[in-house]
């Protein structure tokens, strides 16, 4: 992907203004051919398609939230343990080579009409379909005019470093200078969307393994763990550590108050 992942995380922005035009042919070939060889992960099935608006019997309304859009990403997985993080992944992986072409993306996760596009996926009885994005054009060149309410002015703040990440145990703040090899990594994940930017992961690195949790129980804090694990995976693989995800036993011990033990990354 031409200026690697780590600029398509620094660059995308939610947007929710969009031109009219559609996406050149080209470019939703690309994107196209992104989505259907993309790597499952963690075991899972998932699937993501692309659906045009004007080609659907049935509207694919956002309840107001999206303004012309044409053209979506939709999400759709199984039901297996580890699928929300799975579709967490592949969405933001997409939603991140889409944003290295100059398109223009926006999570939703419950403001659109799940019947209409269940059926543009001819969705099956084994799947569901929690997560779609549009893509486009950008409708404004003024930033602003994207927000439509004070939640959405708050999109972009993101709690400090040491808020989100320990080292050895949950008392301890890892600052950037404590990171070491992982601090872009983990900044990577500071940077990450989430549902109402509630920032619901905690990470906790004990020498080479960094183990991931979750706090705040809402519905889709497991897709936004999954968004995590994708920005923390592909910012290591850029500055060429090697590692793999694994569940890890003793990590849940040291899973913290209201927290869920999610996975660890382990250096190899």
């Amino acid at each position: 992907m031409k200026n690697g992942y780590v600029s398509a995380i620094k660059k995308r922005r939610s947007t929710r203004i969009y031109h009219k035009k559609h996406i050149s042919a080209e470019k939703q070939e690309k994107i196209k051919n992104f989505c259907d060889n993309q790597k499952s992960m963690f075991g899972a099935k998932i699937r993501i398609e692309i659906v045009e608006k004007q080609a659907q019997q049935r509207k694919l309304a956002t309840y107001g939230v999206i303004n012309n859009a044409q053209t979506f990403l939709v999400g759709i997985m199984d039901r297996s343990f580890y699928a929300e993080e799975a579709i967490g992944y592949a969405m933001e992986e997409a939603i991140l080579y889409t944003t290295s072409l100059g398109i223009a993306t926006c999570w939703l996760g419950g403001t659109f009409n799940k019947g209409a596009f269940a059926d543009a996926v001819e969705l099956r009885k084994s799947e569901c379909l929690p997560v779609v994005s549009p893509i486009g054009l950008f409708g404004s060149k003024n930033p602003l005019k994207n927000v439509i309410d004070k939640s959405l002015i708050q999109a972009h703040r993101r709690k400090a470093f040491e808020e989100l990440f320990y080292s050895g145990d949950f008392r301890t703040p890892l600052t950037k200078k404590m990171a070491g090899d992982y601090s872009r990594p983990l900044e990577m994940v500071r940077l990450a969307p989430s549902s109402m930017n509630s920032q619901p992961w905690r990470v906790l690195v004990e020498g080479s393994m960094v183990h991931f949790y979750r706090i705040l129980p809402r519905t889709l804090n497991r897709i936004d763990m999954g968004i995590a694990l994708c920005h923390f995976d592909k910012a290591t693989k850029e500055r060429k550590l090697n590692g793999h995800f694994e569940y890890v036993d003793r990590a849940l011990d040291k899973t913290p108050a209201n927290g869920f033990y999610t996975m660890s990354w382990i250096k190899d």
